[in-house]
């Protein structure tokens, strides 16, 4: 009887602690090597000056993101406020911001919901209104 107490104990502590990795989500930088971006695309306009490109990368590195399983595709345009097109490597991505706040790789399924997404749209406004 014990023995059945202590196998049920383990089978439910596993199942426990297996469950909890799969659906705890790893935060994820939305920028991970600075050194490795190609151009960058601010509402499908080329951003061609250094000094923004380094205020803008500074902003994006600030903020992280989280893997989602929620499915935004396809979307509304008139959701979006504000897009950012660039590569990372030889990865094309895609930062969406408005009334919802994410970033993909074009071609992968996966998509990440950046944490405090409504800041980062206000900071760039902000610096958008700035410049323009």
């Amino acid at each position: 009887m014990k023995k059945n107490i202590s196998l049920l104990l383990l089978l439910c502590t596993t199942i426990i602690i297996i469950t909890l990795s799969f659906s705890s989500k790893q935060e994820e930088r939305i920028i991970v090597d600075r050194n490795a971006i190609g151009n960058i695309f601010i509402n499908y306009r080329p951003l061609e000056s250094q000094s923004d490109r380094e205020i803008l990368l500074d902003i994006l590195m600030k903020y992280r993101s989280k893997k989602t399983s929620t499915s935004y595709f396809p979307y509304e345009s008139s959701k979006i406020r504000l897009t950012i097109n660039y590569t990372e490597g030889s990865k094309p991505r895609e930062i969406l911001l408005g009334d919802f706040n994410i970033w993909y790789e074009s071609g992968d399924q996966r998509v990440y919901e950046i944490i405090n997404g409504d800041r980062l749209l206000t900071e760039l406004n902000n610096l958008i209104n700035k410049k323009y």
